[in-house]
């Protein structure tokens, strides 16, 4: 019995399956939904991640699902775009459940111009690869749109955000960023900056950040070669032992208190 439940499981990790199957699946399965193959990535949810095994060229307008015989896809793949030279347009449908962005995930689609987005506040929770700048749709397109229209390059944060994730807008056309104090009753919201959030934006000259408390993550704002203006109430943690060259040596870095 044991030696047939192990055949079985290579097997399923082997094939692609019908999506008719997918409730029945183990977390290794991979199988083909409409336009696009997925893989599981939670063997209790069944969220899925986008795959592309056959390495499909996509093309146009590509719209990336909120779900998949009904489980949220939550991740598109590591190279899923990979090549796509006339992809020209994606948007993240609302509801997005889009988490992660993998390693390379647009690598090579230069007609990419369009990242349509529900909103900000989705966006800034999505972690992208910083491994490389082609992971993320913005090192082509630059800048997210919002209803149609791309997002001011200048970013605000206003409200409760408390975070903007690993690779968020590296390598995109932000050329500046402020944070501002967010308060409710007697609670100060931090901000927390994700390693490389910033990475190669080569455009982003000025960095603002009110918050009573932020976090900034190794290579936040690596590559930044625009960098001029820093100013950072109060920074909370730090890699201090190997900071950023941008944010160092911005020329009217401001002095900041760094807890110990």
């Amino acid at each position: 019995m044991k030696k047939f439940s192990r055949y079985l499981n290579r097997l399923l990790y082997t094939a692609v399956i019908p999506a008719s199957m997918l409730t029945a699946l183990t977390a290794e399965a991979t199988y083909q939904y409409g336009d696009f193959y997925y893989e599981n990535v939670h063997a209790m949810t069944y969220d899925l991640e986008m795959v592309n095994p056959k390495g499909i060229l996509y093309s146009g307008h590509i719209k990336i699902p909120s779900t998949a015989n009904g489980h949220k896809v939550t991740s598109i793949g590591d190279n899923m775009f990979k090549g796509c030279e006339d992809l020209t347009e994606i948007t993240l449908t609302s509801p997005t459940f889009i988490k992660n962005i993998g390693k390379d995930a647009f690598d090579g689609c230069s007609a990419l111009t369009t990242v349509n987005i529900p909103n900000l506040d989705d966006w800034y929770k999505i972690y992208i690869s910083p491994s490389t700048d082609a992971s993320s749709p913005l090192f082509w397109a630059k800048l997210p749109s919002v209803d149609g229209v791309k997002i001011d390059s200048d970013i605000t944060i206003k409200n409760s955000v408390e975070e903007i994730s690993a690779g968020n807008f590296m390598a995109s056309g932000v050329t500046s960023l402020t944070v501002k104090e967010f308060k409710s009753g007697n609670i100060s919201y931090s901000i927390h900056l994700g390693t490389g959030a910033f990475k190669n934006a080569k455009d982003l000259k000025t960095v603002n950040i009110e918050r009573s408390s932020s976090r900034i993550d190794e290579e936040a704002f690596y590559g930044c070669s625009s960098l001029e203006n820093v100013s950072i109430t109060y920074l909370e943690d730090y890699f201090i032992n190997s900071p950023d060259p941008c944010l160092r040596t911005a020329r009217h870095l401001n002095p900041y208190p760094i807890k110990a």
